[in-house]
């Protein structure tokens, strides 16, 4: 049901005016209050006050308190701390007593490794020498106590200690190279025409040379074997450059040179030890490739003695 269109609005409510109590004007006392009124025209009460204010009204004023005298600068400052430096300082140090142990370690378990390591057997068949070994120094064998030198061919001589020595029949001084598997009694001897001499009781090799640097020699080659006596020797002119798996061909095809260069007489004294001889290059007797199996001769008998000839009538 809708209401009539001429229907009037209601009347506005009376605004309330603010009013005072009485007609007189505001005393300084401030009773007088006004009905209504804005709170920027009224008047604090005094005799209306908050408890809490009360309170704190009432509390007596903050004292200062006294400070403690600050302590003086100089004595109070800490000693600076250098941490850093001191913890790279002392990492330096570990690795440095690492480092240590690790290679002073090493080395002396390598040392006592070498220390323990047995010393290799000598082998009673000794291998060809396949290329000539270039001397260089002096005579540092072990002294034999036996005569070294003399004219002649030295076989009436009661040798004791020399296993082998060398005659020099050639019509010049043999300058005779001394190569013993022990490199530190290596060296020369010279050997005077229709003399005997350079004896020695160590393996290894000897030959002739004028100089160092000449590679082309009659090798004689003997091996001893301390413990049971036992010698293997033989004579090799296997030319410079020869390796194994070549033939003798194939050696001299390569190299142009041939590994002879003075005759060569071994003979074991007083023993039914064989004899090798090599008068010239091709000599059957003799180590003519590194292949050849059937040159190298043994002897048994204790004590034996070889005589080394060159150039042998």
């Amino acid at each position: 049901m809708s209401s009539p269109k001429n229907e009037a609005p209601p009347p506005p409510l009376p605004l309330l005016i603010p009013t005072p109590r009485t007609s007189d004007p505001l005393d300084t006392i401030g009773n007088d209050t006004w009905l209504f009124s804005p709170p920027s025209l009224r008047r604090p009460s005094q005799s209306r006050n908050s408890s809490i204010a009360a309170y704190f009204q009432a509390l007596p004023p903050l004292q200062k308190t006294q400070r403690y005298p600050e302590p003086d600068a100089k004595e109070s400052r800490r000693p600076r701390q250098y941490r850093v430096p001191f913890v790279l300082f002392t990492c330096f140090c570990v690795f440095a007593i690492v480092a240590g142990v690790l290679v002073f370690g090493s080395s002396s378990n390598d040392n006592s490794t070498q220390a323990n390591r047995p010393e290799p057997r000598e082998n009673i068949t000794n291998s060809p020498t396949i290329t000539t070994p270039a001397p260089t120094g002096v005579l540092e064998m072990d002294q034999i106590k036996d005569a070294t030198s003399g004219i002649g061919n030295g076989t009436n001589i009661e040798w004791k200690e020399a296993r082998y020595y060398f005659v020099n029949q050639c019509n010049r001084s043999l300058h005779i190279y001394q190569k013993p598997l022990n490199m530190s009694k290596w060296g020369f001897c010279d050997l005077p025409i229709n003399s005997y001499g350079c004896a020695s009781n160590e393996s290894g090799t000897s030959y002739d040379t004028p100089d160092g640097g000449y590679d082309q020699a009659t090798l004689f080659e003997i091996t001893i074997v301390p413990t049971t006596g036992v010698v293997s020797y033989d004579i090799s002119i296997i030319p410079p450059g020869c390796r194994h798996e070549m033939s003798l061909e194939k050696c001299k095809e390569q190299s142009g040179k041939i590994g002879f260069n003075l005759p060569m007489k071994v003979v074991p004294l007083k023993s039914s030890c064989a004899p090798l001889i090599c008068l010239a290059d091709g000599c059957p007797d003799a180590y003519q490739y590194p292949d050849e199996n059937n040159k190298t001769h043994t002897c048994a008998v204790p004590n034996i003695v070889f005589q080394v000839t060159f150039c042998p009538l």
